[in-house]
């Protein structure tokens, strides 16, 4: 008697463990059409990077806007990661995954360039603000308030700082030993040594404010 309620035991685990095993690989099998099917959804055309690579391109023209991309951004932007991207999606168009992954990042470098200046900018708008208001408890409200702002405009420019140095950090590894000699040189770059629309002053020249070129003081 006893060993047929072992064998009938033994039956009941077999049966339960050929059933766990069977939903777990069914999950496993519908997770990755899943995520097959999300990644064919949010494929990046060429068409699209080119749409938004233009529109990003007439935001950099706009020098005048107080939300300007900073110069030596854009020199990078013009004179390296504009390349690198090229080359890198050029060398990948026949990978898929490895071409769709180069798109994200671009698009990811341009719209982290933007964030950085944008809330660069309404960082140091808080900062230069006052208030005229008479009562007392009023004003430290709204110091108190401005001051939370300020934290938070900062913190989200030095995330977006963040991810385009490690997206230019990774597009320069990619591409070689040279192109990591160039970023590090580049970024080296005083604000003087370019002008607003990143191009870079003829050696022993800078440009001062307003953008006259004038002989580089030693």
């Amino acid at each position: 008697m006893l060993i047929y309620v072992i064998l009938i035991i033994v039956a009941v685990w077999f049966i339960v463990k050929h059933f766990h095993i069977e939903n777990t690989t069914r999950e496993d099998s519908a997770n990755k059409v899943k995520t097959k099917e999300e990644n064919e959804v949010f494929k990046i055309s060429e068409e699209e990077v080119f749409k938004r690579q233009a529109d990003f391109e007439e935001h950099l023209e706009e020098t005048y806007l107080p939300d300007a991309i900073h110069r030596l951004h854009i020199y990078i932007y013009k004179n390296l990661m504009k390349d690198w991207y090229s080359k890198l999606a050029s060398e990948s168009r026949y990978n898929d995954e490895k071409i769709q992954k180069i798109r994200r990042d671009w698009l990811d470098y341009m719209e982290s360039l933007e964030d950085n200046a944008t809330y660069r900018f309404l960082f140091s708008e808080l900062e230069q603000e006052e208030y005229l208001k008479d009562k007392q408890n009023f004003i430290e409200t709204a110091k108190l308030k401005d001051k939370e702002s300020g934290k938070n405009y900062d913190e989200k420019s030095i995330i977006a700082w963040k991810k385009f140095h490690a997206i230019e950090d990774a597009f320069a590894s990619a591409i070689g030993e040279d192109a990591q000699k160039e970023l590090i040189h580049a970024r080296e770059l005083s604000w003087h040594d370019v002008d607003e629309n990143g191009n870079l002053a003829p050696e022993g020249f800078e440009f001062a404010f307003g953008g006259k070129l004038e002989p580089k003081k030693e």
